[in-house]
Protein backbone atom coordinates (compact mmCIF):
# COMPACT_ATOMS: atom_id res chain seq x y z
CA UNK A 1 0.00 0.00 0.00
CA UNK A 2 1.52 3.26 -1.12
CA UNK A 3 1.80 5.97 1.52
CA UNK A 4 0.59 9.40 0.39
CA UNK A 5 -0.34 10.62 -3.06
CA UNK A 6 2.67 12.93 -3.27
CA UNK A 7 5.15 10.15 -2.57
CA UNK A 8 3.40 7.78 -4.98
CA UNK A 9 3.39 10.40 -7.72
CA UNK A 10 7.05 11.33 -7.21
CA UNK A 11 8.27 7.72 -6.91
CA UNK A 12 5.83 6.10 -9.36
CA UNK A 13 8.48 4.71 -11.73
CA UNK A 14 10.60 3.55 -8.80
CA UNK A 15 7.63 1.67 -7.34
CA UNK A 16 7.04 -0.03 -10.69
CA UNK A 17 10.73 -0.92 -11.09
CA UNK A 18 10.84 -2.56 -7.67
CA UNK A 19 7.41 -4.20 -7.64
CA UNK A 20 7.96 -6.00 -10.95
CA UNK A 21 10.60 -8.05 -9.15
CA UNK A 22 7.79 -9.92 -7.37
CA UNK A 23 5.99 -12.93 -8.80
CA UNK A 24 2.62 -11.34 -8.01
CA UNK A 25 1.56 -7.97 -6.63
CA UNK A 26 -1.55 -7.12 -4.66
CA UNK A 27 -2.42 -3.46 -4.25
CA UNK A 28 -4.76 -1.55 -1.97
CA UNK A 29 -5.84 2.08 -2.40
CA UNK A 30 -3.15 4.66 -1.67
CA UNK A 31 -3.09 5.58 2.02
CA UNK A 32 -3.70 9.31 1.88
CA UNK A 33 -2.73 10.08 5.49
CA UNK A 34 -3.09 13.84 5.62
CA UNK A 35 -3.16 14.55 1.88
CA UNK A 36 -5.70 15.21 -0.82
CA UNK A 37 -5.02 13.73 -4.24
CA UNK A 38 -3.99 16.83 -6.19
CA UNK A 39 -1.78 14.86 -8.61
CA UNK A 40 -4.51 12.43 -9.69
CA UNK A 41 -2.31 9.36 -9.12
CA UNK A 42 -4.09 6.12 -8.16
CA UNK A 43 -3.24 2.58 -7.18
CA UNK A 44 -4.98 1.43 -10.35
CA UNK A 45 -2.39 3.33 -12.39
CA UNK A 46 0.33 1.41 -10.55
CA UNK A 47 -1.52 -1.85 -11.20
CA UNK A 48 -1.72 -1.07 -14.91
CA UNK A 49 1.96 -0.13 -15.15
CA UNK A 50 3.03 -3.30 -13.35
CA UNK A 51 0.76 -5.48 -15.50
CA UNK A 52 2.29 -3.95 -18.64
CA UNK A 53 5.60 -5.42 -17.44
CA UNK A 54 4.03 -8.89 -17.37
CA UNK A 55 3.48 -9.27 -13.64
CA UNK A 56 0.17 -10.60 -12.32
CA UNK A 57 -1.29 -7.74 -10.31
CA UNK A 58 -4.54 -7.52 -8.37
CA UNK A 59 -6.28 -4.53 -6.81
CA UNK A 60 -8.57 -4.76 -3.80
CA UNK A 61 -10.49 -1.96 -2.13
CA UNK A 62 -10.22 -3.43 1.36
CA UNK A 63 -7.72 -5.32 3.51
CA UNK A 64 -10.36 -8.00 4.08
CA UNK A 65 -10.77 -8.68 0.36
CA UNK A 66 -7.02 -8.83 -0.23
CA UNK A 67 -6.46 -11.14 2.75
CA UNK A 68 -9.24 -13.45 1.52
CA UNK A 69 -7.61 -13.62 -1.92
CA UNK A 70 -4.19 -14.32 -0.43
CA UNK A 71 -5.53 -17.10 1.80
CA UNK A 72 -7.26 -18.71 -1.18
CA UNK A 73 -4.45 -18.39 -3.71
CA UNK A 74 -1.08 -18.60 -1.98
CA UNK A 75 0.55 -21.98 -1.59
CA UNK A 76 2.26 -23.30 1.54
CA UNK A 77 5.75 -22.77 0.10
CA UNK A 78 5.16 -19.19 -1.05
CA UNK A 79 6.24 -16.05 0.79
CA UNK A 80 3.88 -13.11 1.32
CA UNK A 81 5.23 -9.65 2.10
CA UNK A 82 2.76 -7.10 3.50
CA UNK A 83 4.16 -3.61 3.13
CA UNK A 84 2.84 -0.10 3.49
CA UNK A 85 1.20 2.30 5.87
CA UNK A 86 -2.34 2.53 7.08
CA UNK A 87 -5.00 -0.16 6.70
CA UNK A 88 -2.61 -2.59 4.99
CA UNK A 89 -1.44 -3.63 8.46
CA UNK A 90 -4.86 -5.24 8.88
CA UNK A 91 -3.96 -7.66 6.06
CA UNK A 92 -1.10 -9.10 8.12
CA UNK A 93 -3.40 -9.53 11.12
CA UNK A 94 -6.06 -11.26 9.04
CA UNK A 95 -3.50 -13.63 7.52
CA UNK A 96 -2.50 -14.88 10.95
CA UNK A 97 -6.05 -15.77 11.96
Amino acid sequence: QSHTYTRTHELFNDFVTELVKADRVIMLPIYAAREENISGVTSLQLVEAIEKKGIETKFFETPEASAKFIKESVGPDEVVVVMGAGPVTEVAKLLTE
